[in-house]
């Protein structure tokens, strides 16, 4: 279908991420005399708004979202670590895919948003309901009892 016939303007997947803060990293940084915490400031203020930030009461990094987070999953926080610390900090954030106990990520957002001809909700039933629909001509089509195929 050409996009100038498409309800939909927009549609993002993304799984929930699970940002993870190595703390023992974050603190050898803070007691290296030619880093400290201004280099843990600058770090966290030059990562992209919304995953992580500095809290000046407790002195610590700490996680801001991790829900609807955009950048989470664009690894520049990391990068920005490796670039500023060595490559040896590329893991003092790690934005991973939520998991369940089975380790297979089992939380996504999916976000649609719409040309103003259908509203969001009725599009997502429309396209599942034309999925159900061509799924069960497929399944009748690969039938082994059907007398086409013999």
């Amino acid at each position: 279908m050409h996009s100038k016939w498409s309800p939909a303007s927009g549609v993002v997947f993304q799984y929930e991420p699970d940002v993870q803060l190595n703390y023992d990293k974050l603190e050898t940084i803070r007691n290296d005399p030619s880093l400290g915490i201004e280099a843990i400031q600058d770090w966290v203020s030059s990562c992209p708004d919304g995953l992580i930030r500095w809290n000046s009461a407790t002195q610590q990094v700490q996680v801001v979202d991790t829900v609807l987070n955009g950048v989470a999953f664009s690894s520049e926080c990391e990068n920005l670590a490796k670039s500023k610390f060595g490559p040896e900090y590329f893991d003092l954030v790690q934005v991973r895919p939520k998991c369940g106990p089975d380790g297979i990520p089992n939380r996504f957002h999916f976000f649609v948003e719409t040309n103003g001809s259908l509203d969001p909700v009725t599009l997502i039933r429309t396209a599942l309901h034309e999925l159900v629909r061509k799924l069960n001509i497929l399944e009748q089509g690969l039938n082994p009892s059907d007398a086409r195929f013999v």
